[in-house]
């Protein structure tokens, strides 16, 4: 689903644009296949 910047205040009014992390897992929990791909989290931007 993509939510557009204008469409933040309607879904979550006063709400901050940051993440928490809140947890982690152990490594042992995480699929092998997983590794075989980088993901990033960023905002939609020039980048």
């Amino acid at each position: 689903m993509i939510v557009e910047p204008d469409e933040l205040d309607e879904i979550a009014p006063c709400r901050s644009q940051t993440i928490e992390v809140s947890d982690f897992v152990d490594l042992n929990a995480i699929a092998p296949v997983c590794f075989h791909r980088t993901y990033y989290v960023a905002p939609r931007g020039k980048h």
